[in-house]
């Protein structure tokens, strides 16, 4: 995969060769994201406090941009029945709100959607942009389709995070076409024809969330480069390449010289079973004889089992009762330590601390086309 930065704006992209994917369910920690499709629940949750605190009372159309699993039109019937929701969604075999009423399902991406022009008073578009074949062309889509002052809730990943030191997944999958870091991304909605009216870039160094309004006119294209420098996105990118093979590199230690002799000596639980877990198998060597349970509070109810593990959901560990509890998660970390705590686990480690304590090795740095 190559990835390009804008020296102008800083927006950032991927341009990969076809291949032939792996349709399968996977929770992969390389490039071949899988097809569980659960981030956007997840983020859901993450943001509904945001999306709770907005009056949609008077609001009668909603558009919800890459509608997924549900999550958002779900929220939507039971808070705002009165209010009527477009859900677009290209995969029809996650959904279960069709034919619900209430509910306009438009299968297809946003930009090959005929939507009505200025219907919407409120859109959600939650970790859809980095999807789109182009992601000027979705914002002034949903420009044009949203009614004059409407808002529109934006939530994509941060290409920032990439540069945390305990990072081992792959953050540029195939299906992510677009990266975006706060200052690019603001310029780039402020360009199509919104104002910001709450950026919330700061909370969570894994994601940004903007709510953002329509402004009466459009501006012209030639706005995209003007403004605040955009951050060094290449040599970040470049520093991932290495702190990602370093960090490879440095599973197998954490498993032979951490993890496989606690588990000798206690009964270890994980919390986490998607991209991080994967990569401990991959990478480190970890086996189903290192682990007493594997727990996720949302992959559980979609995936049975990962390497042959079963995942069972955290209300598991009253009953098995481990003695350690390991958290493998990303902004969530501290939260699930403070409900394994909660759940009378006398011990919890964080993956994050645990790879810190890992020595380095030599390893030949990484290359990356860029």
């Amino acid at each position: 995969m190559a990835v390009f930065v804008c020296s102008q704006c800083g927006l950032t992209q991927s341009g990969f060769q076809p291949y032939a994917r792996d349709r399968r369910q996977t929770l992969s920690a390389d490039a071949d994201w899988g097809n569980v499709r659960h981030g956007k629940g997840l983020r859901f949750q993450a943001v509904r406090g945001l999306v709770e605190g907005l009056d949609l009372s008077r609001v009668s159309d909603i558009l919800d941009v890459g509608s997924n699993r549900g999550d958002f039109v779900r929220w939507v019937q039971q808070r705002h029945p009165h209010a009527a929701i477009w859900a677009v969604e290209p995969d029809e075999r996650i959904i279960d709100y069709r034919h619900s009423p209430g509910v306009n399902y438009r299968k297809g991406k946003l930009e090959d959607s005929d939507l009505p022009q200025e219907k919407f008073g409120f859109v959600y578009n939650c970790q859809t942009l980095e999807h789109s074949n182009s992601a000027v062309a979705m914002l002034q889509t949903i420009w044009r389709a949203m009614r004059p002052g409407a808002l529109m809730l934006l939530d994509v990943p941060n290409i920032s995070s990439i540069g945390h030191s305990d990072i081992v997944e792959e953050f540029f999958i195939d299906k992510h076409v677009f990266h975006f870091d706060p200052s690019s991304l603001r310029r780039l909605v402020e360009a199509a024809g919104f104002e910001i009216v709450s950026p919330r870039g700061g909370e969570d160094p894994f994601n940004i969330t903007l709510l953002a309004r329509k402004i009466e006119m459009m501006p012209e294209p030639s706005g995209y480069g003007q403004g605040t420098p955009p951050l060094d996105n290449a040599a970040l990118i470049r520093a991932y390449a290495d702190t990602l093979h370093r960090n490879r590199e440095r599973l197998a230690r954490l498993v032979e010289t951490k993890l496989r002799p606690l588990a000798k000596r206690q009964r270890v639980a994980y919390w986490g079973a998607g991209r991080i877990f994967d990569a401990l198998v991959k990478y480190g060597g970890l086996t189903s004889s290192d682990l007493h349970l594997l727990v996720d509070k949302y992959l559980a109810g979609l995936m049975p089992e990962t390497h042959g593990i079963p995942i069972q959901r955290p209300e598991t560990l009253r009953l098995h009762e481990p003695q350690v509890v390991i958290v493998l998660a990303r902004s969530g970390e501290s939260a699930i330590a403070s409900r394994a705590y909660a759940m009378g686990i006398r011990h919890v480690l964080k993956f994050s601390e645990l790879l810190e304590q890992v020595t380095d090795i030599a390893v030949t740095p990484a290359a990356i086309d860029l």
